[in-house]
């Protein structure tokens, strides 16, 4: 069998199928504008103590992506997409999951096992490695719901910049370090894409 993990033998662990179908319901609809539409978006989820980080990039055909979890990787294919279905084509094996959502729970059913997993956010923790490049990007696919700075504004670490909502979340996007805000390349109501530069923050003199 191609696909061993398809079968019944374990439900200790979901399989790449799995993960490939939730990073997939992460995906917005298209149109979304990516800085760099061949980068990556990297999807990460725990299950028992475990953390899996998939990566998902576009082609340029619509509803085509390469996924890629260690070192397995395949051409996926979206067929149908609803708020709790997904069809796929994972290099040209039909498979449908149900999904559900509620937080950062996510709620999986492969046709055989039901898998529970929290997806992990990629905002950055606080004290984290910061972006010494000074601009700051978009997380994750969102909206932006409101914009807290203007541009010249004098801001410390840890105050809020940018607020976007994801996956029916508020998440706030703040200083990682002190600084002035440089440029702002978001406007209230947008909807971005992964990895998009939001703002640009030029770091104190003592933070050089």
């Amino acid at each position: 069998d191609e696909y061993p993990e398809l079968s019944a033998k374990s439900k200790n662990s979901p399989s790449f199928q799995v993960l490939v179908a939730l990073a997939l319901s992460e995906q917005p609809a298209a149109g979304y504008y990516r800085n760099n539409p061949n980068r990556p978006i990297l999807h990460s989820y725990k299950y028992n103590n475990t953390q899996y980080q998939i990566s998902i990039t576009p082609r340029r055909e619509a509803n085509i992506f390469e996924a890629t979890l260690e070192e397995k990787s395949a051409t996926v294919v979206v067929r149908a997409k609803t708020t709790n279905t997904l069809t796929l084509d994972i290099d040209g094996h039909r498979r449908t999951f149900t999904i559900s959502f509620e937080g950062k729970k996510r709620w999986i059913h492969d046709g055989q096992h039901h898998y529970s997993l929290l997806w992990v956010t990629p905002l950055p923790e606080a004290g984290g490695k910061r972006e010494r490049e000074g601009s700051l990007r978009a997380p994750m696919p969102g909206q932006i719901i409101e914009i807290m700075v203007e541009k010249g504004q004098i801001v410390k670490t840890g105050d809020v910049l940018v607020k976007l909502e994801a996956m029916k979340m508020e998440h706030s996007i703040e200083a990682p370090y002190d600084g002035e805000v440089a440029a702002l390349y978001c406007a209230k109501g947008e909807t971005v894409q992964a990895d998009v530069v939001l703002l640009e923050l030029t770091p104190a003199e003592n933070e050089s």
